[in-house]
């Protein structure tokens, strides 16, 4: 059965971490694992990708959370609201510690320190894993690299429609805080350049 991920709005709203995460679950045919998420988390994301592009349009917002929900496999709705998650200090964290509870998370995905810095004795009484995006692209690929190297030729594709080179996916990797997967990104590149 399919892992169950419920990423962070840190993870959905860079647009390298949010691309590869979907897209590895697209191009799986979410067999590996399936993205959650909630109306909280989505509305986070999006008035963080307002903030760092305060000129696009209400039509191109609207396109992106649509495109965004629309890849996902489920909404979670009814959750408590995790003030009683005392070992998390944010309230953010605490609602995605609610919301991961009754929707059956195998795993929450963050950048958030709150939730990738708890003691190990707090993380093994969590009903769920914590992996930041690095750690859990790793895990990733070392159960499929096959389902990465399709994932990077799918972008290498789309790209290469576009009538340009493609883009330092690797680069883009470490500068949003993947650089082991970065590591592993550049080596499923030559393995693509040797198929050739």
């Amino acid at each position: 059965m399919p892992t169950r991920v419920l990423p962070d709005a840190n993870v959905l709203h860079a647009r390298t971490l949010r691309d590869w995460l979907l897209l590895l679950k697209d191009t799986g045919n979410a067999s590996m694992f399936h993205v959650c998420y909630t109306e909280d988390i989505l509305a986070e994301t999006i008035q963080s990708i307002r903030r760092r592009n305060p000129g696009l349009t209400g039509t191109e917002i609207t396109k992106i959370r649509d495109a965004i929900a629309g890849t996902m496999d489920g909404r979670i709705d009814d959750y408590p609201s995790g003030q009683d998650a005392v070992m998390l200090t944010d309230p953010f964290d605490r609602r995605i510690h609610a919301a991961a509870i009754p929707g059956s998370m195998g795993c929450v995905v963050s950048l958030d320190h709150g939730f990738t810095n708890l003691p190990t004795a707090v993380r093994d009484t969590l009903d769920y894993e914590i992996y930041t995006p690095d750690e859990f692209f790793l895990l990733i690929d070392d159960s499929s690299p096959r389902l990465v190297r399709a994932t990077l030729r799918r972008q290498i594709l789309y790209f290469s429609g576009r009538g340009g080179a493609h883009p330092d996916f690797a680069g883009a990797l470490v500068k949003s805080g993947c650089p082991a997967f970065a590591e592993r990104i550049t080596e499923r590149c030559r393995e693509i350049a040797l198929d050739q």
